[in-house]
C-alpha cells in the first residue's frame, strides 16, 4: 500500500506579518506570549508555520472578539 504525502503550505514570520498587517516583532512577541498562538515547524534554522493553523487562530480569536 503507498502512502501519500501531504504538503501542507507554509507560511514566515514576515508572512504572519503581512496577514496581520503589523510588524515582525509583534508576531514574535504573539508565539511568545499568547499560548494559543500555533507552534511552528522547525527545520534546523527554518522556521514555518502551516497556513492553515494561522487561519485557523485568526478566526479563533475573531470569534472570540479578541486580537
Amino acid at each position: 500500500m503507498e502512502k501519500e504525502l501531504v504538503c501542507a503550505a507554509t507560511i514566515t514570520v514576515r508572512d504572519i506579518a503581512a496577514i496581520l498587517r503589523c510588524c515582525r516583532s509583534t508576531v514574535e512577541g504573539l508565539r511568545k506570549k499568547d499560548p494559543d498562538f500555533p507552534k511552528p515547524l522547525k527545520l534546523g534554522k527554518i522556521v514555518r508555520w502551516r497556513a492553515a493553523d494561522i487561519s485557523a487562530y485568526i478566526e479563533g480569536k475573531a470569534e472570540s472578539g479578541s486580537r
